[in-house]
């Protein structure tokens, strides 16, 4: 399936505009890591009956 087409300008427009962004400060990062950390549990555990 074909969502979209990307074309070489648009992606070197995406590079280019890298250097310029931000750097995410330390709290941002923290929280990035905690929102990409799964919880932690049992997939195979049973459920309370």
């Amino acid at each position: 399936m074909i969502i979209d087409t990307v074309a070489r300008r648009d992606i070197a427009e995406m590079i280019r505009a890298i250097p310029q962004a931000e750097n995410p400060s330390d709290e941002t990062l923290e929280s990035f890591r905690a929102y990409m950390n799964p919880p932690d549990f049992d997939p195979f555990a049973r459920g309370v009956p």
